[in-house]
């Protein structure tokens, strides 16, 4: 499952950042949109999955959960029936915020996993 996850983080990483650099409202924005929301969708399910690291739920789990709702409200803004100027700026802002708790998530992660000798650094 640790596979799964990593794939998918890295696959919603590398997309997301594509996604970004594209002119927005075009066919391949929405596209590679959607195949980011699946990809990170798939991270964060399978994070659920993901107990062996830790005995139990860790903060990592606390940061799916946030992130599933961070995307929810961004999938959902350019899909209300009146596009407005209000709802494009809030899909401006959640979408490029969920990547970044990707990235920053996955960096702590990193450190995280980190041999250090304090055990206030590993705590998290």
């Amino acid at each position: 499952m640790i596979v799964i996850h990593a794939v998918a983080a890295a696959a919603a990483i590398l997309v997301g950042g594509v996604v970004l650099l594209r002119r927005k409202g075009s066919s391949s924005h929405r596209l590679l949109g959607r195949l980011y929301v699946a990809c990170a969708a798939v991270m964060v399910w399978s994070s659920f999955a993901i107990y062996e690291l830790r005995d139990g739920p860790s903060i990592f789990h606390a940061v799916s959960v946030l992130l599933t709702g961070v995307i929810a409200v961004g999938v959902v803004q350019p899909r209300w029936r009146r596009r407005t100027a209000t709802r494009r700026y809030w899909h401006a802002v959640w979408m490029p915020t969920s990547l970044l708790m990707i990235v920053v998530t996955g960096v702590a992660q990193f450190f995280d996993r980190l041999p250090l000798s304090s055990d206030a650094a590993n705590a998290v």
